[in-house]
């Protein structure tokens, strides 16, 4: 890890003390806060501290940029291991959707990388690779409007297909793409009346509901594939304007045809991503308590 310019400096200028021939240099005790104080007012400054200044600055920078290296290779090696979840996520993010998979320099690939089309065609943007009963499963989707979204039945065969393409010999691979899992919960919100309405919405702007657009925000802003934590969905309800005290009586989550089942701590998507359940929403989950 890169040191920073004053520990060069001060490592340079106890290296230079053990130099007798030195010692002549003043003054004779210093380091890199004694110096930034004398460039701070009008005193002069000996140019030989800012010849180590300067050295310890272009030190500094060779560090930094070793620190960037290390971390440049280490990205490599991670998505450079053949067959690893990492490397089939990132091969995942490459899928073009209407173009050709081609055998070029010994391995499959596309000819074209570049040009727009070839952009605008990489559909994949959430893909979580899991390993589960001896196989890889790969969950992806696609955003439509921005809203994240499972792949048509003809996409998932294309994408399907160009996986089974460049996976390893004898790897088993699940391809999934599916409509999100369904979370539904009930709440009942204590609030200061002098901040929210009856229904939830900001005196100051009825259009604004702030404890739903809490639980709406986590929601979305979890990662593909990630845990539904119901202490950190707390915490973001706590965190409403207007909202004293929130207490999470329910919350239950499923997928496909598979019945609600309670959440104790936390859920994992099966589909990698999850939304309230149009049956049960918010302004229908929520009891608003006025806080007096």
């Amino acid at each position: 890890m890169a040191r920073s310019v004053s520990e060069i400096y001060d490592a340079l200028i106890v290296e230079k003390n053990t130099m007798s021939t030195l010692n002549g240099l003043q003054p004779s005790i210093d380091d890199s806060q004694t110096l930034l104080q004398a460039l701070s007012n009008t005193s002069r400054v000996g140019i030989w501290r800012l010849f180590i200044w300067l050295v310890a600055f272009a030190q500094w920078t060779e560090e930094t940029l070793w620190d960037d290296f290390v971390a440049f290779v280490n990205d490599l090696i991670s998505k450079g291991q053949y067959g690893g979840k990492a490397w089939f996520q990132d091969q995942s993010f490459k899928f073009q959707l209407g173009y050709t998979l081609a055998w070029i320099d010994n391995k499959f690939q596309y000819a074209d990388t570049t040009s727009g089309g070839a952009i605008a065609s990489r559909i994949i943007a959430r893909c979580a690779v899991v390993e589960t009963g001896g196989k890889l499963r790969i969950l992806v989707a696609k955003l439509v409007g921005g809203v994240v979204t499972k792949l048509s039945d003809a996409e998932l065969s294309a994408f399907d297909d160009y996986i089974k393409k460049i996976r390893p010999a004898g790897t088993k691979v699940v391809t999934v793409s599916s409509d999100p899992d369904y979370f539904k919960l009930t709440v009942r919100a204590f609030y200061d009346p002098e901040v929210l309405a009856g229904d939830g919405s900001l005196l100051s702007d009825p259009t604004s509901f702030p404890l739903r657009d809490a639980i709406n925000g986590y929601i979305s802003n979890l990662p593909f594939d990630g845990r539904l934590g119901l202490t950190f969905l707390v915490d973001q309800m706590q965190k409403a304007s207007g909202i004293v005290n929130p207490e999470l009586l329910t919350s239950q989550a499923k997928y496909g045809s598979i019945a609600y089942a309670d959440i104790i701590t936390e859920y994992i998507p099966d589909a990698g991503y999850l939304i309230i359940d149009p049956a049960y929403p918010l302004n229908t989950s929520i009891t608003y308590i006025p806080y007096v």
